[in-house]
This record gives C-alpha cells, structure tokens and sequence, in this order.
C-alpha cells in the first residue's frame, strides 16, 4: 500500500475486492487497515454488500470504531464501479447508469490499467459498440493496453471478428495520436504499430486470417464473428501493410499462408496487391 497499490482493485473471479477477500476470511486487523487506507466498502462482491459481510463476519465485536460509510479513494471507486457496469451489461445499446457513471469519471478512471483489461479493452472483448463510443466520447485512450492483456483494443475486435468494433476504432482517425489529430485525420495513415496483437509477432491480419483457429480452441465450429467484414473493414482503411503483411507469428506463418488455407482466392489476391511475398517459407521456429 506504501508503494501505491490500489486497495479497491478487484480481482477476475468473481469482483472480489481486498476488503472483501479480509472480511470473508474474517482478518479484522486486515479490514481494519484497508478501511483506514481507503477501502470502499460500498463496493458489492458476488451480489453481496461488502459492508454487511463485515457486519455478519464480526457480529460479536463492537465495530463502531470502523469507518463503513465508503471510500476516501473516489477516483478508484468510480473506476470499479464502470468495471461492473461493464462487466454485468448483457446487450448493448444506450445505458443510463454507465452514462452517469461516465460524468464522474477523471482520465486516470477512463485509462485505468490495474484491472485484467482497461475499460477499452473490456468494451471491445465484449462487444459493446455503444458503450465503446462513449467510453471514446469521454477520452479515454483507444489503443491503451495493461501488463495483463498486451493486445490493443482493435486486436481484441480482430481475434473475435467483431466487424462493429473495429470500424468504431477506424472512423474519423480514432486510432491516431492526439499529437496528428485534427480536421484531417481521414488522410493520414494510422501507426502501423497498432495492428500487432502480442510479442509473438501477431498482427491483426493473423488474427482475422486463422479464424478456424479460434474455433478449434473455443470448441465452437459455428463462428459467430463476422471475419470477412473485418477484413474488409482493415483493407479499407489508410494503413501502410507492406511493413507488417509478411511478419510471421510464432508458428511461422505470414498472413497469405493462413488466407491460402482457409480462405478463398480473391482474399489471396487483394494480400498478393498490399505486398504479401508469395515466396516466403514458413519458419521451422
């Protein structure tokens, strides 16, 4: 806590806080410790009120000493609670809660990178266009990534074949710098850097190209992303493809290998037209 963790983070099984993690296992010196160090306990877990699990953990100590009215850490707190917002949104489409919840949120909640994902990448893994764009509308960084999920939010789209993504990251040069944003953004050339996926050498092209491979590991033989709309949607946009089109990922394949196997000619030929080498071998790496 003195090197600055955060004490509200919540964990990926279950939203489970610090706190609530103490109560349960009831450590009171724990819950009194993170409690005066900012604790929330407002902040519900697994559908139960952190405050009341205190409450219920310790019935026979005299717990008026405590500080159970919420969090002094706002700035966290509105962060957990877009997270949940997010995180329980079963369709997409205009939320209220989340438009709310948007208005009191800071930069530093918008671009928050202690969770497993960022908002971004959240909002993209699941589909979310709409709450996407508000997410965007209130600044926060398109491409932001955390030490947990290295792929950037429009790779996230990619590997899901989430076509309404992906164009809600290309239009009007949402995926450039601040530094080259302006009335012009539509002729300018968005990094090339963004379309890697990982440190395997990935590139949004592989992701969208070996959509069988999502299958296989999924269990499902029924893909429900639209892969060909996404292909459609990346060759459309103004990106310089001869510095990545024959980067090989960590099977050896470029991505006119994957569109070789599993997709048709035409795909091949329009690789063929952005500079995919047709002699390249696949690596034995």
């Amino acid at each position: 806590v003195e090197k600055g963790a955060k004490v509200n983070s919540i964990d990926n099984k279950g939203g489970q806080t610090p706190l609530y993690l103490a109560a349960s296992n009831k450590q009171l010196p724990a819950v009194k410790f993170l409690l005066n160090h900012g604790a929330d306990s407002s902040i519900p877990c697994q559908g139960m009120s952190t405050r009341q699990l205190i409450r219920d953990s310790f019935s026979d100590v005299d717990l008026k000493q405590l500080d159970l009215s919420g969090s002094v850490d706002s700035t966290n707190s509105c962060f957990d609670q877009l997270v949940q917002l997010l995180d329980t949104a079963e369709l997409d489409g205009p939320d209220q809660a989340f438009r709310r919840a948007l208005l009191k949120a800071t930069p530093k909640d918008l671009n928050n990178k202690s969770g497993k994902k960022t908002l971004v990448q959240m909002a993209a893994d699941i589909g979310l266009e709409s709450f996407l764009r508000m997410l965007l509308g209130a600044g926060a960084d398109p491409n932001a990534t955390t030490p947990s999920t290295l792929a950037t939010p429009i790779n996230i789209a990619a590997t899901n074949g989430s076509n309404h993504v992906i164009q809600v990251f290309l239009e009007e040069g949402r995926l450039l710098p601040d530094s080259i944003q302006g009335g012009t953004n539509k002729s300018k050339v968005c990094p090339v850097e963004l379309f890697f996926s990982d440190s395997n050498g990935m590139t949004i092209l592989h992701n969208v190209l070996r959509k069988p491979f999502h299958a296989l590991q999924s269990g499902d033989d029924g893909l429900a992303g639209d892969y060909s709309g996404c292909l459609t949607s990346l060759l459309s946009a103004r990106v310089d493809w001869s510095k990545i089109i024959n980067k090989q990922d960590s099977n050896g394949n470029t991505a006119l290998h994957y569109a070789v196997q599993f997709w048709d000619q035409d795909t091949v030929t329009k690789l063929l037209l952005i500079g995919a080498n047709i002699g390249d071998r696949k690596s034995t790496r």
